[in-house]
């Protein structure tokens, strides 16, 4: 779901380069230094290399919603 979004969006041109951020984002998901966010997305690990299913901790959809929101407002603005 998360390609089929970035290629919509036009983030991606086609489903090669959507896996190529995909990838990206869970590498830098799954680096130790940046567990913060970690405490916001969780997924599963169906197997040691893979993760999918990939979503926010409930509590913490509101913020990530209204921060969103800011940032499009001042994208907007510009």
């Amino acid at each position: 779901m998360l390609k089929e979004e970035l290629i919509k969006r036009e983030e991606a041109s086609e489903e090669g380069n959507a896996g190529i951020i995909v990838t990206t984002i869970s590498k830098e998901i799954g680096i130790a230094e940046r567990d913060y966010l970690r405490q916001i997305i969780r997924y599963e690990k169906p197997n040691p290399w893979e993760k999918e299913n990939y979503r926010l901790v409930e509590k913490y959809k509101g913020m990530v919603k209204n921060l969103l929101e800011e940032l499009n407002a001042l994208a907007q603005a510009r």
